[in-house]
């Protein structure tokens, strides 16, 4: 192999376990239905920069995405100031928001923030898990 085959082989490599063990920031309803019509699980998460709540519920999904438990879902996050076309389509209306989506279907929605526990519990609820 060549020297850059290697480095973009790593780069990719890299990409994606990053992105499997974390949050994924969407930036356009492109990259969001992909997402969707590529993963069975997935949790969309709705938040703003300037809301406290939002702030403080950040670690813990982001916490959750990394745990082996879930690794069966997606985490994915919308910043709704950055694409309100997105959370428009959603029908968010407050934040914190979490959108439930499994096998293409919004399967539940829940408000506010939540701590690390009932978090967990209504994932495991809503998946099956």
């Amino acid at each position: 192999m060549n020297y850059k085959f290697k480095l973009l082989l790593l780069a990719i490599t890299c990409t994606y376990l990053y992105v499997q063990a974390g949050v994924i920031h969407i930036a356009s309803f492109d990259q969001l239905s992909s997402i969707i019509k590529s993963t069975k699980n997935v949790i969309i998460k709705f938040y703003a920069d300037f809301c406290p709540p939002c702030k403080n519920f950040a670690p813990l999904y982001k916490q959750v995405s990394e745990e082996q438990t879930f690794n069966s879902v997606t985490f994915v996050e919308v910043n709704t100031q950055q694409c309100p076309d997105i959370a428009r389509s959603y029908g968010v209306q407050s934040i914190p928001m979490m959108v439930f989506v499994k096998d293409q279907k919004n399967i539940g929605t829940q408000t506010g923030g939540k701590t690390i526990g009932q978090f967990r519990a209504l994932i495991k609820s809503y998946f099956s898990l």
